[in-house]
């Protein structure tokens, strides 16, 4: 969100018009120092909902817009792409490629089958855990096509750091470069207060 908000501060500085679809309410969907600048508009339904990237559609039409960012990879507005030759889609990652499958195999299995009900779903949890340590691609076998949808669909695909472009090119793509897949990294607003005195503290986390 707070990436969101100081990308959108910079292209209302350089005289574009920006707006935010959201999920959430206008109180809840941007820190409060960020919202007065915002054309913030609430869509009617659940995420991916056809109801929503009907909405979408609307959106685009009416407002003629010209560049599309999908904040996060989570809204499927990105499948929509082809329909709109003329405008820019970007997908953006906020996190390491594949986080689904480091966050599954650093779970503990006990609290992986707790969120299972009925002995076949806890049953394909435990192969699916078993398989990961054969080979961590294996217990999500469709993400290869996850994310090769969210890159080859759109026009950039933004990533945080070069590790992680290499990373989906070498994992995707056998290591060809792709020029679709962008480094950007997050936007740091640093603070020119200084500390005026400091305390020998050591902070272990």
């Amino acid at each position: 969100e707070t990436v969101t908000g100081l990308l959108a501060d910079f292209f209302i500085s350089k005289g574009y018009s920006v707006f935010l679809t959201v999920l959430e309410g206008r109180e809840k969907a941007l820190s409060e120092n960020h919202r007065h600048s915002k054309q913030m508009v609430e869509m009617p339904s659940p995420q991916n909902t056809l109801l929503n990237l009907s909405f979408i559609d609307g959106f685009i039409r009416t407002h003629k817009i010209a560049c599309i960012f999908n904040q996060g990879v989570f809204s499927q507005a990105y499948l929509k792409a082809p329909m709109y030759p003329n405008i820019l889609f970007i997908n953006t990652l906020h996190s390491r490629p594949f986080w689904e499958v480091h966050k599954f195999l650093n779970s503990k299995l006990g609290a992986l089958l707790a969120l299972q009900k009925g002995t076949f779903r806890k049953t394909k949890i435990l192969l699916r855990y078993l398989l990961g340590f054969l080979h961590p691609d294996l217990t999500h076998p469709h993400i290869r096509r996850f994310y090769r949808r969210q890159i080859e669909r759109v026009d950039w695909f933004v990533v945080l750091d070069e590790a992680f472009k290499k990373e989906l090119e070498f994992k995707l793509y056998q290591g060809v470069t792709q020029p679709k897949i962008r480094v950007i990294p997050n936007p740091l607003n640093h603070p020119s207060d200084t500390l005026s005195s400091k305390q020998k503290q050591v902070l272990y986390i």
